[in-house]
C-alpha cells in the first residue's frame, strides 16, 4: 500500500515530523558513539601494535649483543684450543684466558649471567657464582646439544633455577673447529649463553594501556617469558582462562627471531572510560531536546493546526444556507491574514453571484439573438454546387458566342475553386501545380502574354505530398505585385527539386518591381515573429499572404520549414519555399 503523505492531516504531518526529528538526533548521536567507540579501539590496536613493534626492536637488539657475546667466546683461540687439547697443562692455562673473556663479556651485557662450555665428552666448565646445575641438566634433557647433529643455533624456552628462584633462558651456540682448516664443519663442543629475563619484565612491567589490561612474552611451549604480571612468570599461559567474559581486545604477535610471541589482553571497558561521559551526556541532551520538540510540538499544534482546523469547518457548513456567514478567527498572524482573504473572497463572490444572475439574462438574450443571426447567415450562404452551375452556365455561354477565353477562364476557375474546397489539406505535388496552371492560364488571358512562364519541376517529386495552395497565393503575389505596375513585358519562373535527403524546394522567381530593403525587411521580421504580429502589416501589404503561408506550413511541417524571401527593389523576387520530403 503507497503511502501519501499529502493525505495526511496537518497535525499527524507535525507529530510524524516531531518523531522524525526524534529519531534522526537519536541515530545522529548513536553513530556518532559508536564512530568515536571504533576509533578508540582502532587507536588502541595500533598502540599495542607500536608496542609490540618497539619490544620486538628491543629484543633483536638485545639478540645481536647475544650473538655477539656468543662469537666472541666460541671463536676465540683460547676456547679453541680447551675444546681440542688433551694436554690438561694447556686447559688450565686456557682456562684462565677464557675465565677473563668470559667476565669481559659478562660485564659488557647485564643480561648474561653465565657462558658455559660444554665440550663434547668431557666436564662443562662454567663461570657462574650461582648454583646453575638444574639449569644445565633441564637444558641437556631438552636440547641434545651434545650430539655431533647439533650444528644450528638455537634460543630455549624459559627455566627456573630452583635454587634462586630466577627464570633464565638459553642461547645455545655450536663450536666448530675453527684451528684445523682441514676440517672446520668438525663440531667440538657447545656454548650456553645464560640469560636472565628480567631486562624484558621491566620493558613489559612499563606497559600500561589500562590499570587491568595484561601483557605477555610467551616462548614456543606457551610458557610466560616476561610480563606485567611477575606472579605468573615460568607458568603456562592459558589463552582460554585469560579471556573471561568481559569484553576485552586480544592481539597476538609473533616475534619471529626468537620463536616467542607477544600476547595483549586489554579490557574495552577501561579504555573507552574516557568516551563515557559523551555518552552520558549526549543522552541528557537528547532527553532535553525530544522534550523541547514535544512541546513545541504541542505549541505549534495550538496556534496553527486549531485555527485551520476551525477554517476547514467553517469552508465546509459554508453554502448550507449561510452565505451571510463569515469567518472569526483571533489570531493575527498569516492565519488572521488568511481569515481576511477568505471574508473578503466571500464578499466578492457574494456580489459576483448577484452580477452574474443579472448578466444571465441579458445573456441569453444575446445568445437567442446570436442564433438567429447565425441561422439567417446559413441560409444566405451560396451553395457551392450553385457556383458551379453558375461557371458552367459561363463556359456554355463562352461556347455559344465562340469565345475560348471566356471557356478557359470559366474552366480554370471551376477546378481551382472544387480543388480549393475538397476535404484534404495534404495534396500531391502534381495536383499543386495543376491547379498552379489553371490559375496561369486565366493570367496569361488576363495579361495577354505580357508575362513569359517557365515551369521546371522534377518529375521525381510529383508523387510527394505537401500542404494545399501554398505556390499559388506566392505566384499571385507575384504577379499583382511584381508586374501590375512594370511597363513591358516580365518573366516568371517556377522550379521545383529535391534539395536534399530531408526536402524539397519550390522557387518561384520574377522580374517584376522587387521590395524596397525596408518593406523586405520589415516582412522578413514578420515572418520570423509570432502569428498574432500580422496585424501589424497592413491588409494590403504585400507580406500578409506569404507570413499566412509561412505560418501554415510551420504548422503542418514543423518550424525548421517555411519561406525565405530575396528581393531588390527593380530587380525582382525570389520566394523560396522549403518542405520536407513525404511519400
Amino acid at each position: 500500500m503507497k503511502l501519501h503523505l499529502n493525505n495526511f492531516r496537518l497535525k499527524h504531518q507535525l507529530i510524524l515530523l516531531i518523531l522524525i526529528s526524534i529519531i534522526m538526533m537519536i541515530t545522529i548521536q548513536v553513530v556518532y558513539y559508536y564512530r568515536f567507540y571504533q576509533l578508540t579501539l582502532r587507536r588502541q590496536i595500533a598502540y599495542t601494535g607500536n608496542i609490540f613493534t618497539q619490544i620486538e626492536e628491543k629484543l633483536i637488539l638485545s639478540l645481536k649483543d647475544i650473538e655477539e657475546a656468543a662469537n666472541a667466546v666460541c671463536y676465540s683461540s683460547y676456547v679453541q684450543h680447551y675444546m681440542t687439547s688433551d694436554n690438561n697443562y694447556e686447559k688450565v692455562e686456557n682456562r684462565r684466558n677464557i675465565s677473563e673473556i668470559i667476565k669481559f663479556v659478562k660485564s659488557s651485557n647485564n643480561m648474561i649471567k653465565d657462558i658455559i662450555l660444554v665440550p663434547d665428552n668431557d666436564m662443562v666448565l662454567s663461570y657462574s657464582s650461582e648454583n646453575i646445575t638444574a639449569v644445565i641438566t633441564e637444558l641437556s634433557e631438552i636440547y641434545e646439544y651434545n650430539g655431533s647433529s647439533f650444528k644450528e643455533r638455537i634460543i630455549t624456552n624459559v627455566v627456573k633455577n630452583e635454587y634462586n628462584s630466577k627464570f633464565y633462558f638459553g642461547y645455545i651456540v655450536p663450536i666448530f673447529n675453527t684451528l684445523n682448516l682441514n676440517n672446520i664443519e668438525e663440531k667440538v663442543g657447545a656454548a650456553i649463553i645464560l640469560c636472565s629475563v628480567d631486562n624484558y619484565n621491566q620493558i613489559v612491567k612499563k606497559i600500561s594501556a589500562s590499570p587491568n589490561s595484561k601483557y605477555y612474552i610467551i616462548d614456543s611451549s606457551n610458557y610466560i617469558v616476561a610480563s606485567n604480571e611477575l606472579e605468573k612468570l615460568g607458568t603456562e599461559l592459558k589463552i582460554e582462562n585469560s579471556i573471561n567474559n568481559k569484553n576485552i581486545i586480544f592481539q597476538r604477535e609473533k616475534l619471529n627471531e626468537f620463536g616467542w610471541e607477544f600476547i595483549s589482553s586489554v579490557p574495552v571497558d577501561e579504555i573507552i572510560t574516557d568516551i563515557k561521559p559523551i555518552r552520558e551526556f549526549g543522552i541528557i541532551i537528547g532527553t532535553i531536546t525530544s522534550f523541547l520538540l514535544v512541546a513545541i510540538g504541542v505549541i505549534f499544534s495550538k496556534n496553527i493546526t486549531k485555527p485551520i482546523i476551525k477554517i476547514i469547518s467553517f469552508l465546509n457548513i459554508y453554502g448550507e444556507k449561510r452565505y451571510h456567514k463569515r469567518l472569526e478567527i483571533e489570531e493575527n498572524n498569516e492565519i488572521g491574514e488568511i481569515e481576511h482573504h477568505i471574508n473578503s473572497m466571500l464578499d466578492k463572490i457574494e456580489t459576483m453571484n448577484k452580477d452574474m444572475f443579472e448578466a444571465q439574462l441579458l445573456l441569453y438574450e444575446k445568445e437567442i439573438e446570436k442564433k438567429q443571426a447565425q441561422l439567417n447567415s446559413l441560409q444566405s450562404q451560396i451553395n457551392p454546387h450553385f457556383l458551379y452551375n453558375t461557371l458552367d452556365s459561363i463556359r456554355s455561354l463562352g461556347l455559344l458566342c465562340d469565345s475560348q477565353d471566356i471557356v478557359d477562364i470559366s474552366c480554370s476557375m471551376a477546378r481551382i475553386f472544387r480543388y480549393s474546397i475538397k476535404g484534404k489539406d495534404i495534396v500531391a505535388v502534381k495536383d499543386e501545380m495543376s491547379s498552379v496552371n489553371d490559375y496561369l492560364k486565366i493570367i496569361s488571358i488576363r495579361f495577354m502574354d505580357r508575362i513569359n512562364i517557365d515551369i521546371n519541376i522534377d518529375w521525381n517529386i510529383n508523387d510527394f505530398l505537401m500542404p494545399k495552395m501554398i505556390i499559388q497565393p506566392i505566384v499571385e503575389n507575384s504577379i499583382f505585385h511584381g508586374f501590375e505596375k512594370k511597363l513591358g513585358k516580365g518573366f516568371l519562373k517556377i522550379n521545383g527539386k529535391i534539395l536534399n535527403e530531408n526536402t524539397i524546394g519550390f522557387e518561384i522567381i520574377d522580374d517584376g518591381i522587387g521590395i524596397d530593403k525596408l518593406e523586405l525587411d520589415k516582412i522578413k521580421m514578420q515572418i520570423n515573429s509570432d502569428t498574432s504580429q500580422i496585424n501589424m502589416i497592413d491588409k494590403g501589404d504585400v507580406g500578409v499572404g506569404i507570413i499566412n503561408i509561412n505560418n501554415r506550413i510551420k504548422f503542418i511541417c514543423g518550424e525548421e520549414y517555411g519561406l525565405k524571401i530575396y528581393s531588390e527593389k527593380n530587380k525582382g523576387t525570389k520566394v523560396l519555399i522549403i518542405l520536407p520530403i513525404r511519400r
